[in-house]
């Protein structure tokens, strides 16, 4: 692991030496990889009586090459957003914040991607946590631990200047067969049962009928007109659905044997809604979510992952992090390349599907590992 610790530093990065912040031009320089612009023209008011129950499965965190595949090539570098404005590159450096002293800063991904996440952390934190990404998408597969988009005041068109996006995560789910609203149906972990707590409900089947319960806690009282999560701005542009939500959200990303909370700043998720609603084409629609993970966050969060304080591997791993972080949390309106880095970028991609919201239910907890030792 110390060995892999000494490449992560210096053969993952543009070489090792310094860089001058008096170099960055006072503007980023480069567009690069953006979710699509709001398009001027004015809310038809359309739709605003309807809601779109979409659920992101299928969570895509292991971004590596593969064995004999170009590192070139590698996932990571198409999955996310130009998130500082800048195109890091080997020949052209410039970036948001300073690396860490001594070391060049990370490098992007295509069109100035920032996933340094993707890129250099998660195949380090792979060491420690193997098989989570298959822990988490069979999880998902169960219709719990997924994320829940509830979509208001969409016109259905290609173009919707202002929709409001509502953001929860599943409890679980069954198909519509035998799904009756009045039953009191039980949860345990990740499954759902009958009323009588012995018959297994059907499982989802993903045909776009499934209903899916939501975390209660993700709403103020268990009150669903009360969500603690939404983007009351979000707007659709060529059928695109861009999302801001606000910072630190919170997901809990469940499994049978890992989960963990992330908290993301600057969060945006992308994915074409139109393809999924109105045009489907068989292929559930890629949604991007991309955002800035601060140091102090993965450090306080390690412990799902039973990375534990007064541990070496924990030691290791943090060390390990502060040599990758590549942005800002929270960026000044006026950049100042001289601040420090201290955050990951971070990107993911998910299938969306169609569903149907069939109420709340108590979600699982994240357990930090350290305190049941």
């Amino acid at each position: 692991m110390i060995a892999l610790l000494g490449w992560g530093v210096c053969g993952s990065l543009a070489g090792c030496s310094v860089f001058d912040p008096s170099l960055v031009p006072e503007e980023p320089v480069c567009e690069g990889a953006r979710p699509p612009a709001r398009l001027s023209e004015p809310d038809d008011g359309l739709g605003d009586d309807q809601t779109y129950v979409i659920v992101l499965r299928d969570i895509n965190v292991d971004q590596r090459a593969m064995p004999g595949v170009d590192p070139a090539d590698a996932p990571w570098r198409t999955i996310g957003f130009n998130l500082d404005g800048f195109c890091t590159a080997g020949d052209d450096p410039r970036s948001e914040c300073a690396a860490p002293e001594g070391l060049a800063s990370q490098l992007d991904g295509e069109g100035g991607i920032d996933n340094t996440f993707g890129g250099d952390f998660f195949p380090f934190l792979l060491l420690r946590v193997d098989g989570i990404q298959q822990d988490l998408t069979e999880t998902q597969s169960r219709g719990a631990g997924a994320i829940l988009l509830l979509v208001k005041g969409w016109n259905g068109q290609r173009n919707d200047a202002n929709v409001e996006v509502i953001v929860s995560q599943t409890v679980g789910a069954t198909s519509a067969v035998g799904y009756l609203e009045t039953e009191n149906y039980q949860f345990r972990g990740t499954r759902v049962y009958r009323s009588d707590n012995v018959t297994e409900a059907p499982l989802a089947v993903w045909d776009g009928n499934d209903r899916f319960w939501a975390r209660d806690d993700t709403f103020a009282s268990g009150n669903l007109e009360s969500p603690r999560t939404r983007d009351r701005n979000a707007y659709v542009s060529d059928g695109q659905l861009v999302a801001t939500l606000p910072d630190r959200t919170p997901i809990k990303l469940i499994g049978t044997m890992n989960s963990v909370e992330v908290t993301l700043s600057g969060l945006t998720a992308m994915g074409n809604i139109y393809d999924l609603f109105i045009e489907p084409t068989g292929t559930p629609p890629v949604v991007t979510v991309a955002g800035r993970w601060s140091q102090d966050d993965v450090v306080g969060q390690a412990g799902s992952v039973d990375l534990c304080p007064g541990d070496s591997a924990f030691g290791i791993t943090t060390q390990y992090l502060s040599t990758v972080v590549d942005v800002l949390v929270d960026p000044p309106s006026d950049p100042d390349p001289s601040l420090p880095c201290d955050a990951l970028s971070v990107a993911v991609t998910l299938n969306a599907y169609r569903g149907n919201l069939a109420g709340l239910a108590p979600g699982l907890a994240v357990v930090d590992q350290c305190t049941l030792r």
